[in-house]
């Protein structure tokens, strides 16, 4: 929150929903990696908005450019539930940016971005996303800018063993030369900006708690066939801490919270059903989701009217019968240019 004050061309004109999800007795952590991996006493977390307000933040504090949600640790139903959450703080603001806590912002980031999605041919109906670059190992915006990066566009998808789809870092990167941002495919959870519209043409699902995989090609799917292009931005204005090995993870907490180290996999398939289920895999249809609660209230969360989804899994060469990818198809994005 900080950071994205600090870095912004007019602070005075930004607002921050926030949703925290802290723990305040008993905490745990994760440390070590892989199978070194395992969990142990950590101090409290500290409030966000009172160490914010009582020191850099004042300002911002005070005129209300501040919104923020507590929930215990405990009340989490993961990062999917907590964006619908933080969908319902917007306020009557022009643009909607959504980014994952531990992000970095580029100096004048807010200027950028804006003019770079108004610089989109479909604006407003258009969303710039990608997976923000690194900033794991330390380097500032100065220096990232030096080493000659240029951003990346979301091109790329594979299954994963449970059959999902999840989206890849591409190392498709396009021209940062480019005036225009180039178009894409994916929408990336970590990073997009878009019109505020697209709060009431492709509303957050409230019925896909505990999802983590998953939420990125529903998210996609449902804003393409709601008629919004994606696109990999011109400039990066945000980049990542990815790794924060020391750090809890939301499945970790899950299997604490419930005593039960396996139960945010078992959730998380169950609640899949939904998100393939809309997004038409054989085996999701209506007849073998055997929970039919779960298909509740898709009509007003699932795709839209303006396109069809047969066309895009078509241009991204998706096969859902053959659980297959035929990257030939998606090659347009790769090389940033219109689809066929």
């Amino acid at each position: 929150m900080s950071r994205a004050f600090e870095a912004a061309a007019f602070p005075e004109k930004l607002r921050v929903g926030v949703v925290e999800q802290n723990c305040h007795k008993d905490c745990v952590t994760g440390t070590g990696w892989a199978e070194t991996r395992h969990i142990v006493k950590a101090p409290n977390d500290l409030d966000c908005l009172t160490k914010f307000c009582e020191a850099e933040g004042r300002e911002h504090c005070e005129a209300g450019r501040v919104r923020l949600l507590r929930l215990n640790e405990s009340e989490s139903y993961g990062p999917f539930f907590a964006r619908f959450l933080a969908s319902k703080m917007w306020d009557g603001e022009t643009y909607l940016m959504q980014v994952d806590s531990h992000s970095h912002f580029a100096p004048g980031w807010d200027k950028s971005v804006i003019s770079q999605l108004k610089r989109t041919p479909s604006y407003p109906f258009s969303i710039i996303s990608n997976y923000p670059p690194g900033h794991d190992d330390g380097r500032t915006w100065e220096q990232l800018s030096a080493s000659s990066h240029v951003p990346e566009g979301l091109c790329d998808i594979r299954f994963e063993s449970d059959g999902i789809l999840r989206l890849e870092h591409s190392n498709r990167h396009f021209d940062n030369a480019a005036k225009i941002p180039r178009l894409s495919l994916f929408v990336a959870a970590g990073f997009f900006i878009t019109h505020a519209r697209f709060l009431k043409d492709v509303p957050y699902d409230p019925f896909l708690p505990y999802i983590f995989m998953g939420e990125e090609i529903i998210m996609s799917t449902r804003a393409w066939t709601n008629g919004y292009d994606i696109y990999g931005p011109a400039e990066d204005v945000v980049s990542h801490e990815y790794v924060r090995a020391e750090s809890p993870k939301f499945w970790e907490s899950v299997g604490v919270i419930f005593g039960n180290e396996g139960l945010h996999n078992e959730l998380d398939l169950l609640i899949l059903a939904r998100i393939k289920h809309q997004l038409g895999y054989p085996d999701a249809s209506f007849s073998k989701v055997k929970d039919k609660t779960l298909l509740q209230h898709l009509k007003r969360f699932s795709m839209g009217n303006k396109r069809k989804l047969q066309d895009f899994m078509r241009i991204a060469g998706i096969d859902l019968e053959a659980m297959d990818i035929d990257e030939k198809k998606s090659n347009w994005c790769r090389r940033g240019v219109n689809h066929g």
